[in-house]
């Protein structure tokens, strides 16, 4: 019986160890936005995804409890309907006139003819986490969980602030939003 040989580490393959090492040749990718506060409708920015795949689920927790639901939405769009859009908007809000006003030059954005978004929900039932609870709930479903090479994504508050003021204080803060996406990529 022979014994088993050692091998140095300056004898193993580089190929071997990037392929067993990269951890960019996961399957599963992950968006993550942190909000240190919230408030309804969309905040913050967006992110673009640069891989297709399949949206397998939604993470969502914070740090403390809130006395309200925290309830949003996962909306995404294509960058191609993006631009399109913002393109639409930009030569709508050329056409305005310009209103001057107390020797400052302004233009009513407001009134952009614009009226159709790009982004679309994502979501049946809007993820929620419950207002005596940090994780959401996972009573969201997905209706639309397929993912294109470069669509956008954002999140909408639909629900997070209460009417009183003196609450806020106690308002679910430093939530972060997870969006795990299958991907089918070797890089």
């Amino acid at each position: 019986m022979s014994t088993p040989k050692l091998i140095h580490v300056n004898q193993i393959d580089k190929d071997s160890i990037e392929y067993a090492f990269d951890i960019n040749k996961r399957t599963e990718k992950v968006i993550t936005f942190v909000f240190p506060s919230i408030k309804e409708g969309a905040v913050g920015s967006f992110y673009k995804f640069p891989f297709d795949g399949v949206i397998k689920k939604i993470d969502a927790y914070c740090t403390n409890e809130s006395v309200v639901d925290t309830v949003f939405r996962i909306e995404k769009c294509s960058e191609a309907d993006y631009r399109t859009y913002l393109n639409m908007a930009q030569k709508d809000a050329e056409d305005l006139e310009i209103q001057e006003s107390d020797g400052t030059v302004t233009r009513d954005f407001m009134n952009i003819g614009v009226s159709v978004t790009p982004w679309k929900n994502i979501n049946g039932e809007l993820v929620k986490i419950p207002s005596d609870q940090t994780f959401q709930d996972d009573t969201y479903t997905i209706v639309d969980d397929k993912v294109h090479e470069n669509d956008l994504f954002r999140v909408w508050f639909v629900s997070c602030t209460p009417e009183e003021e003196k609450l806020m204080t106690r308002m679910a803060y430093n939530l972060t939003v997870q969006i795990v996406i299958q991907t089918d990529d070797n890089y």
